[in-house]
């Protein structure tokens, strides 16, 4: 999209190489939606990357490259993948016995058999409303309404202030759904959630996309919160040039 929309140049990385020198080169990197980015960089990749961002580098991440930058064993995000609102709570391993219980109802019943740890359900691909947050560089250009596509199960705590910044988050459970169905437990549950963070980390700068702002290269408005993370960002790193 950078490059065919915005002829703006952009070179590939293979995802081996972002444990060697060559990241020095480069002020920002992408990480799109992909595989397994733990299991691809390895610990000294994951290191390696974190150094980068530490001494100024920007990194930007969508969808599961968010995932990946939020997990606790990487620690570039600040943020928190939710379990299913209303979904029971993990309970300590006490062998093969188990409190007992009575269910008085077919709601009781349903939330009997969830997980012990749910997921929300998956959402094939809905357009979200957001609203932004006017404080923040990263939501110059535009205005409450961007429309994301979003798909999966992926929603986030909110950063708190001394975390960073909710740069764009999800609209109001009435107001939420631009196209497509969506539950109404999705609804409840994404409302108010972040669709794009940022966090300092060290001189650097992570921003983070819940879902990809360059879908089928159609979302005008998240295409500008793509092109601020990415022009304007390494000007608010510490990077010395």
């Amino acid at each position: 999209m950078l490059e065919r929309q915005f002829a703006y140049p952009v070179e590939p990385v293979r995802v081996e190489h972002i444990a060697s020198d060559e990241l020095d080169r480069f002020d920002v990197l992408i990480l799109p939606d992909g595989g397994n980015y733990a299991a691809a960089l390895a610990a000294r990749g994951v290191e390696r990357l974190k150094s980068w961002v530490d001494r100024g580098g920007v990194l930007v991440t969508m969808s599961g490259g968010t995932r990946f930058a939020a997990d606790d064993d990487v620690g570039l995000l600040p943020t928190d993948l939710e379990l299913l609102a209303g979904g029971k709570e993990a309970d300590d391993d006490d062998g093969n016995v188990a409190e007992g219980t009575i269910l008085t109802d077919q709601d009781a019943y349903q939330k009997a058999i969830l997980p012990e740890a749910p997921r929300p359900d998956s959402i094939p691909g809905v357009l979200m409303r957001t609203r932004i947050t006017q404080d923040t560089w990263l939501s110059a250009g535009v205005t409450d309404g961007v429309a994301f596509m979003v798909q999966g199960q992926d929603v986030y705590r909110p950063l708190t202030l001394d975390e960073g910044w909710n740069a764009l988050y999800f609209d109001a459970p009435e107001n939420l759904g631009a196209g497509g169905h969506l539950w109404a437990e999705n609804r409840r549950q994404w409302a108010f959630k972040p669709a794009v963070v940022q966090a300092n980390f060290g001189d650097g700068l992570v921003i983070g996309f819940v879902a990809d702002p360059t879908f089928r290269a159609a979302l005008d408005g998240a295409n500008v919160v793509f092109l601020n993370a990415v022009l304007r960002g390494p000007g608010h790193t510490a990077r010395v040039r």
